[in-house]
């Protein structure tokens, strides 16, 4: 968001002040009056919005559906092939995408890879990526978050 207010800290007056002109400053109260909504009501919203939950400070419940981030690892397709040049190698940089998952146990996830070039979507895991290997495409959950309550139509 762009504010258009800045506070005082001069400390001779105190509140807000601005350089913008008053037209526009009062485009800018209409439309967040147009919400029909009381600040607090916007910080409630806000401290409630989802996002996404590190697999460090806390796990899903097992076996719920939640979307997850997944990071590959770094890999070389035909790493370990000592007759291909290297220049023929494929190089993978490490990339993170999203992915529908649930936790099973700990550290083992299960979720639908549809990056994967392979022909089944359904990957289950452990996440152990303590020690690099280039050989392999190694991928762990890194994230997650709820997915969203299911649709309701609203009747007026």
């Amino acid at each position: 968001m762009n504010r258009l207010t800045q506070k005082r800290v001069n400390g001779i007056k105190t509140g807000y002040w601005s350089a913008s002109k008053k037209d526009e400053l009062v485009a800018r109260l209409a439309e967040y009056e147009d919400t029909g909504l009381e600040p607090e009501e916007v910080l409630r919203l806000k401290k409630d919005m989802p996002g996404l939950i590190p697999v460090t400070e806390k796990l899903p419940k097992e076996d719920a559906w939640v979307l997850v981030a997944v990071k590959r690892h770094h890999w070389i397709s035909d790493f370990g092939e000592e007759n291909m040049p290297d220049d023929e190698k494929t190089d993978h940089p490490e990339r993170i995408y999203y992915a529908l998952g649930r936790c099973l146990m700990r550290d083992s996830w299960e979720y639908l890879d549809l990056e994967s070039d392979d022909e089944s979507p359904c990957v289950s895991a452990t996440d152990d990526c303590s020690v690099e290997d280039l050989s392999y495409p190694f991928a762990e959950v890194i994230a997650w978050m709820p997915l969203p309550e299911p649709y309701r139509e609203v009747m007026w």
